[in-house]
């Protein structure tokens, strides 16, 4: 295994070996005691780790007595590879016992990091229950700090609730295909000329009507198909003057919501849907649902 330097099992060993065990066993650390067999040994401290199975850093700070000396099976593991006699063994698993007086026995944990992270997670759910109701409140506020939009025609009473038509348009009638609920405003607007632009509209008033800063919204859906429609919403002040949403062009068979926010200033007295439509001459069946504010 080694050279003739180190110390053999079996009671067999050179006089170089006898030097290297004396020199060892006047040492008093483990760490002295393994470094003098392995340099009687000449083995590098790479070389032992490679036959101990223990890593370098570890034999290295052995040495040094930076750490605490080994269990007892692993320094007969470094004896085994330093091919070390009974007597060599024997040293060595003896530099291993502790010496001086006993340590006081540890005392137990206490679960503080355990507490912490209860009331860590406390915490985190009474924030979480703060920042939820917090936005809460501002979901169910305008930026005017006034109440969220309530549907106000849903058309659901079976009748269309005082909406009618101007321009070429059939008289709004119930639909089947709504947005929320079972029912809608239906209307066939159609255009004659690019002037030409029917609309469907209610009168509001009072208390009923949208204010300043408040949102006018409603869902339109194009139902036919080879006609092209494009529509906005509309809010009309006490001089008849139209405050309009962008217009956007319906796509069949999916519902579009409108929306325009009244501007300061305005008094409202009607909220409608104004529509343009194409081919000229040919009436389209559009429907209309859900209008809040």
């Amino acid at each position: 295994m080694v050279g003739s330097a180190a110390l053999r099992l079996g009671g067999r060993s050179t006089a170089g070996g006898g030097q290297a065990e004396q020199r060892s066993r006047g040492s008093e650390t483990f760490g002295a005691i393994l470094r003098g067999y392995r340099e009687a040994a000449g083995l590098s401290q790479e070389a032992l780790a490679a036959r101990s199975g223990v890593s370098v850093d570890t034999i290295s700070q052995w040495e040094r007595d930076l750490v605490h000396r080994p269990r007892r099976s692993t320094a007969s593991a470094l004896a085994r590879a330093l091919d070390l006699n009974a007597d060599a063994l024997d040293h060595m698993l003896a530099a291993t016992m502790p010496v001086g007086p006993p340590r006081p026995p540890s005392q137990p944990r206490r679960p503080v990091r355990r507490h912490l992270l209860v009331v860590l997670l406390t915490l985190v759910a009474l924030l979480a229950g703060v920042v939820g109701a917090a936005w809460w409140t501002i979901g169910n506020r305008t930026a005017a700090g006034t109440p969220a939009p309530v549907i106000r025609y849903s058309f659901e009473s079976g009748g269309t609730e005082h909406w009618g038509k101007s321009g070429h348009a059939q008289p709004p009638v119930v639909g089947s295909v709504a947005h929320d609920g079972r029912q809608s405003l239906r209307v066939d607007p159609y255009s004659t000329g690019d002037n030409d632009l029917p609309y469907v509209s209610v009168a509001v008033s009072g208390t009923s009507a949208p204010t300043v800063g408040q949102t006018v919204s409603l869902y339109v859906r194009l139902e036919s198909a080879g006609t092209d429609v494009e529509a906005q919403v509309y809010v009309q002040d006490l001089s008849f003057g139209w405050h309009k949403s962008d217009q956007i062009t319906l796509i069949e068979h999916r519902w579009e919501k409108l929306a325009v926010t009244v501007p300061a200033g305005v008094t409202v007295n009607g909220v409608g849907v104004q529509f343009a439509c194409h081919p000229f001459g040919s009436p389209s069946v559009v429907y209309v649902d859900s209008v809040a504010w």
